[in-house]
């Protein structure tokens, strides 16, 4: 799913939007940044996250910074790992996490409402041959009737 155009996008971005709001949750709670990593990979459902944040794990507990662990991983965007970097540098991790989940759902609903504008008239024509088609198949044997008895 996450290889298909529209569709992959739009995964991508709930998963996204879904790790930062879980990985916001629990550094709210109180819980350290390796645990919370930990909470996080067992909510997310796809395996290449999953192992990106094992990844991740593992740099930060050689002494990577959260930041440049994220980069490394090419699973999440360029502007999530500078969110990332500008949340530690301000001490507002949490908060940044926050706003990033929140601007991530609201783009993937944005995403969601273009893409069915773009399916509405392709669904309507797809309907109206489909329409067309049951209406020749139901008056075709009529025609046809009609062509033996010799009307027509």
């Amino acid at each position: 799913i996450l290889k298909l155009p529209w569709l992959g996008f739009i995964v991508k971005q709930f998963v996204l939007a879904r790790f930062s709001s879980t990985l916001s949750i629990t550094l709210k709670a109180g819980l350290p940044l390796l645990e919370a990593l930990a909470v996080t990979q067992e909510i997310l459902e796809y395996s290449v996250y999953r192992s990106a944040i094992s990844k991740i794990q593992g740099a930060i507990s050689m002494g990577v910074s959260f930041e440049k662990a994220l980069a490394s991983t090419q699973c999440f965007p360029p502007f999530f790992s500078q969110v990332v970097k500008v949340g530690q540098l301000s001490g507002c991790l949490e908060k940044s996490l926050d706003r990033l989940a929140h601007f991530l759902e609201t783009r993937t609903n944005d995403s969601i409402l273009t893409m069915i504008r773009f399916l509405e008239p392709a669904l309507l024509v797809v309907l109206s041959v489909f329409v067309g088609l049951f209406m020749l198949a139901i008056y075709w044997p009529i025609f046809e009737l009609g062509n033996v008895v010799g009307i027509a």
